[in-house]
């Protein structure tokens, strides 16, 4: 719903005004849904991340025009409660990644006693870099 995409576009890209869905064209399996800021701030990536669960996780990733990683908002989850799922709530955890480029996400931590859902959450957002060199002129234009 446009309430719910606005919840996570504040968490994922808080620059953005709203956000408005863009078609675009890629191979990446994960990709879910593209879309653009309306006042330019940038773009923000659905992908389906695998973490410790085998239904995958669904995460929005915010960019700005630049590709500089504003946020992320885990849409859904079927984490383990008390083990994937506090990754999931911890506010510290997830404040790693807000001004975090292509060049640097590797030097986000992974949780111990959590890592196969820290690290799924550190590859989507690789991928999502991958995605936003792939399609930024598609999106935003440039």
């Amino acid at each position: 719903t446009e309430d719910e995409l606005a919840e996570y576009a504040a968490a994922a890209l808080p620059e953005a005004d709203r956000l408005e869905q863009a078609e675009v064209q890629s191979e990446e399996k994960a990709l879910q849904s593209a879309y653009r800021a309306a006042n330019g701030a940038g773009m923000a990536l659905v992908l389906e991340v695998r973490g410790y669960d085998s239904t995958p996780m669904e995460i929005m990733y915010g960019f700005d025009a630049d590709g500089v990683l504003q946020g992320i908002c885990v849409i859904s989850d079927n984490e383990t409660p008390g083990i994937g799922k506090d990754v999931i709530e911890n506010q510290e955890y997830l404040s790693q990644y807000p001004g975090k480029t292509a060049d640097t996400i590797g030097e986000v931590d992974t949780i111990a006693n959590a890592t196969k859902t820290s690290r799924g959450i550190r590859d989507g957002a690789e991928t999502a870099f991958s995605l936003f060199t792939e399609l930024k002129e598609e999106v935003l234009g440039q």
